[in-house]
């Protein structure tokens, strides 16, 4: 997204922005003669989303925060306004969505009060999240504070720029390289290290229709156990606009190990060094795929049915279930009352550890209980969904 200056006209500056297909994180590279969404950005097809902790859906929009939109093809826009050089951006303890100036301003010399309360890398958003070295006019950008406060962006700091957190380190580290037909792009590491890279952390999810890829903790690496150690599947979480994700993994084949996914159908993905994997997403709105890790590959030995995460949730939670051998398997959803709501499974399965997502974008808020039935075994759980 180039952000070129198109003209001047009297003291007032033209901005010519120029905006990816589907969804965009923007900013104001002026301060507009109106704040009004739809005369500012008449072609986007959403509302703008601005973030104070949740997503919410904003009128009217102001310089400073940054906003999410979504167009149906690639458009330029035309904001017409005052240039400014400096601003203050109060933020909040966790993921906060900052905008720029009319100028390009380096990451580097972004400065804070109380100082070095910034916790994680800036984040932009092209086709997936990718790290800014720069704050650029008419985009927006994530990043995190330990503690609420104010940012300060100057064209021209008075103070010499405090440096930033270093970039996570990834050599020698497995890697997953996830993209889809639209042209997003997202690389997750895994390895042996229970800590691993710094700043892993991944701002929120974009709204639903946006590419991303993570881990289910929220970060772009995942630890696993030592060689030869049995430890917890890891869960990967996956969005797209498209049907299908491609998997390309970059494997340390010094390790010795061997990996595998496991979609949300169940079907298993054996996984090799530069050998890309097709996984289907179902067109949901976030797809979580298993990723076995070294002692995971064996058969469990007795059926298990997991709570569901996240719980409480809104409106989307996964639910995990183990099985021994082969068997029909039914989990089904009932309201407090013992009114039956929604058929989650009804399909045979192979043995071995399987997941359901379940959306109850169209359930009220409450408690629901799930039910898992297969040959003998049987085992309920309560759910809790808030809105």
């Amino acid at each position: 997204v180039y952000v070129p200056v198109y003209m001047n006209v009297g003291d007032r500056t033209l901005f010519q922005l120029h905006l990816n297909s589907l969804w965009n994180m923007v900013s104001l590279p002026v301060e507009p003669l109106t704040v009004l969404k739809t005369t500012l950005f008449p072609t986007a097809t959403t509302d703008a989303f601005g973030f104070n902790g949740a997503y919410f859906q904003a009128e009217t929009l102001e310089t400073g925060p940054g906003y999410w939109m979504k167009f149906n093809s690639s458009s330029t826009m035309i904001v017409d306004g005052y240039m400014f050089t400096s601003d203050t951006i109060p933020v909040f303890t966790g993921w906060n969505m900052v905008g720029a100036l009319s100028e390009t301003v380096p990451v580097s010399a972004v400065t804070t009060s109380p100082g070095g309360i910034i916790s994680s890398l800036f984040y932009g958003y092209g086709s997936g999240y990718t790290k800014a070295d720069s704050l650029i006019p008419g985009r927006a950008y994530w990043v995190q504070t330990d503690q609420d406060g104010d940012i300060y962006l100057n064209v021209a700091p008075a103070a010499a720029p405090k440096a930033l957190p270093a970039v996570p380190r990834t050599i020698d580290l497995n890697r997953l390289l996830v993209t889809d037909a639209s042209g997003g792009s997202q690389s997750l590491t895994f390895g042996f290290d229970a800590d691993g890279p710094a700043l892993t952390n991944l701002p929120p999810r974009p709204p639903r229709g946006g590419f991303d890829a993570r881990f289910s903790d929220d970060r772009s690496y995942a630890a696993i156990s030592a060689p030869g150690r049995r430890t917890t599947d890891v869960r990967l979480l996956l969005s797209s606009p498209e049907r299908y994700v491609t998997v390309t993994p970059v494997l340390n084949t010094g390790d010795g190990e061997k990996y595998a996914l496991v979609a949300g159908d169940g079907t298993r993905y054996e996984i090799a060094d530069g050998s890309p994997v097709k996984v289907p997403l179902d067109g949901k709105a976030a797809a979580t795929v298993l990723l076995l890790v070294p002692g995971d590959a064996g058969v469990p030995s007795e059926y298990e049915l997991d709570q569901n995460f996240p719980n409480p949730f809104n409106p989307l939670t996964t639910i995990e279930f183990a099985l021994p051998e082969e068997a029909m398997v039914s989990i089904r959803l009932f309201n407090i009352l013992g009114n039956e709501v929604a058929t989650l499974v009804e399909k045979r399965y192979g043995a071995g550890k399987h997941s359901v997502e379940f959306d109850a974008g169209e359930l009220a808020s409450g408690v629901y209980i799930y039910t898992m039935r297969a040959g003998t075994f049987g085992m309920t759980r309560k759910m809790m969904l808030l809105r």
